[in-house]
């Protein structure tokens, strides 16, 4: 019984009042009445096969919350937040990029246009980390249904995805070789494009994709390996910046925690850049495969997850009054 209460729960977060009603409703209650007509092992059997249903019904309705409309103030609140986020970053990283040319040396059209190419490298630098912001401009309405903000949440994981996925593997390599096109002084040709200049289908095709790979040695093959699966880790970050925020929100508040999302953005990112290096490190003092130090920012903040639930676990007594008061 404890099973179907906590699914019937689940599906009243995630789905709206009709869906749930004549849906999940009648199945769980079907469920459970075959669970209480069963005994021994068959229970058993019932609950396995009754949690299987209910997953089915969960994958087979879950359009519904894709679907579900998103009210204008929120789908309002989380674009400016992250635009106004990513422009600052981004603007702050295009600094020393761009310090790379001297202005005074060039004409100001030259470098406006030195300046747009080198905003997609900053932007995706800055993209997954607005995520922080936009989950709490979502939470923010306390009057939108739980499964209306749920659903908010997943499209937002799903677009900023979408969106990372399209910025690092085709957008920011293209402003970047057309960045050092501008950069080299004329007369001179042009040096061919990096592995990070190359978008993901070239690098997928590159002819010395399958050499072989040394562990801890330098090899082109490694090298491209490395590349891709950092722009995968890069890709799948901003949802689980989504989720780490969302999972922080719904746990019982303590006294300074969570964060609001101004202090907590900052941290995140420091964070990520001390795993991010620490697994470069790791990577060539143990001589990993190429690219394999960079699975370990995912790994801290699913760690830092589970501390925070151990952390709410915990139990918590406010400070009592002073005697006599």
């Amino acid at each position: 019984m404890a099973t179907t209460n906590r699914a019937l729960a689940f599906a009243s977060r995630w789905f709206d009042e009709a869906t749930v009603r004549r849906t999940f409703e009648p199945l769980i209650a079907d469920w459970q009445r075959e669970w209480q007509d069963a005994s021994g092992v068959r229970r058993l059997w019932v609950s396995l096969r009754g949690l299987a249903a209910f997953i089915c019904t969960v994958a087979i309705s879950s359009p519904t919350i894709i679907a579900t409309p998103i009210p204008p103030s929120i789908s309002w609140a989380v674009a400016r937040r992250i635009t106004v986020f990513c422009l600052v970053v981004a603007g702050a990283l295009s600094i020393p990029i761009l310090r790379a040319r001297d202005p005074i040396e060039q004409d100001a059209p030259l470098w406006a246009a030195m300046l747009l190419m080198a905003m997609p490298v900053a932007f995706t630098m800055a993209f997954p980390f607005a995520m922080v912001m936009a989950v709490d401009a979502i939470r923010r309405d306390a009057a939108v249904p739980p499964h209306v903000e749920r659903a908010a949440a997943m499209k937002l994981g799903v677009i900023a995805v979408c969106v990372m996925l399209t910025a690092v593997g085709f957008v920011a390599p293209l402003a970047s070789q057309e960045w050092r096109a501008f950069s080299t002084p004329a007369g001179w040709n042009v040096p061919q494009p990096r592995l990070q200049q190359l978008s993901i289908v070239a690098l997928l095709t590159h002819p010395e994709r399958d050499a072989a790979i040394v562990p801890g040695h330098y090899t082109r093959a490694g090298e491209i390996r490395r590349e891709l699966i950092n722009r995968s880790v890069l890709s799948i970050l901003p949802a689980m910046f989504v989720w780490l925020r969302w999972t922080a929100l719904g746990r019982p508040r303590r006294r300074f925690w969570p964060l609001p999302a101004v202090l907590m953005t900052p941290i995140v990112m420091v964070v990520f850049l001390m795993a991010f290096y620490s697994g470069f490190i790791l990577e060539h003092e143990w001589a990993l495969q190429p690219g394999t130090g960079l699975f370990l920012p995912p790994i801290v903040f699913g760690l830092w997850s589970l501390a925070e639930q151990q952390f709410a676990r915990r139990p918590w007594r406010a400070p009592s009054a002073p005697h006599g008061a």
